[in-house]
């Protein structure tokens, strides 16, 4: 972890015992600490900024001030993408952090899905190549807004990544030892959820047909078996790829004491 990432996980770590001990100001303090000051110029630390907005929107729910500023945050960064500012950080590695991600972070953080889905709208008039090129950031938010007619001109296409998944499956295992990332399983879970997403909708626009046929195509090209049929499992029931590392990892550490 270099000095970045250590100065935002720091801040992060006080705004958590902040928040477990009621002090909501401090708390609040550092988590715009981070959003103002902390690793702008590094990719790794700009990764980490997830969690603060996960926290962040914990925040908002017990303290007004805190939602009050995440929406004030997220309105300038609105503003700015909507000028045509497209790239919230820039790193040097040819690297740029799109600020529409950014925009739609804020946006789950703050359980305001229709506020992206009417961004997209916008994004799809004004920067249609932007608005193309992270169609997949927005897709949620328009099933939830059930905007299946605009979701299908971005339909995901799955079977893409299938070639790049069986190629993980004979480098890696599903289920890691303990310690490990569970790579696979999280490409695995990707992978799956774009086709649910998918055939979520293509059957919004009275496509079903189509929504079977390329749920049985996505599952055909795994070729491993135990990769299929654990990709089956997910889409008849979300959640089993998690629960099941969860349980093989709680397994190994039980088999490891004495």
């Amino acid at each position: 972890m270099n000095d970045a990432e250590a100065q935002v996980m720091d801040a992060l770590h006080r705004a958590s015992q902040a928040q477990q001990a009621g002090e909501h100001a401090a708390a609040l303090r550092e988590l715009l600490f981070i959003h103002t000051d902390c690793g702008h110029d590094d990719r790794g630390a700009n990764h980490l900024r997830g969690f603060a907005l996960h926290e962040w929107g914990r925040l908002a729910e017990a303290y007004p001030p805190a939602r009050e500023a995440l929406i004030a945050a997220r309105d300038e960064e609105l503003r700015r993408l909507l000028a045509g500012e497209t790239s919230s950080r820039s790193f040097g590695d040819d690297y740029d952090a799109p600020r529409w991600l950014e925009v739609a972070s804020m946006n789950r953080a703050l359980g305001d899905l229709a506020s992206t889905a009417r961004t997209f709208v916008t994004l799809v008039d004004i920067l249609p190549e932007v608005a193309s090129r992270f169609s997949r950031i927005a897709l949620p938010a328009l099933i939830a807004q059930g905007d299946f007619a605009l979701a299908a001109r971005f339909l995901p296409d799955p079977l893409a990544m299938a070639d790049h998944l069986n190629a993980y499956a004979t480098e890696l295992p599903l289920l890691p030892a303990p310690g490990e990332a569970p790579r696979l399983a999280a490409e695995l879970t990707g992978y799956v959820n774009d086709v649910a997403m998918a055939g979520t909708i293509l059957a919004g626009v009275d496509r079903a047909d189509e929504a079977a046929t390329l749920r049985a195509a996505a599952l055909a090209a795994l070729t491993d078996p135990s990769l299929r049929a654990m990709a089956q499992r997910e889409l008849d029931e979300p959640g089993t790829i998690t629960r099941t590392l969860v349980d093989h990892q709680m397994a190994a550490e039980m088999a490891r004491q004495p």
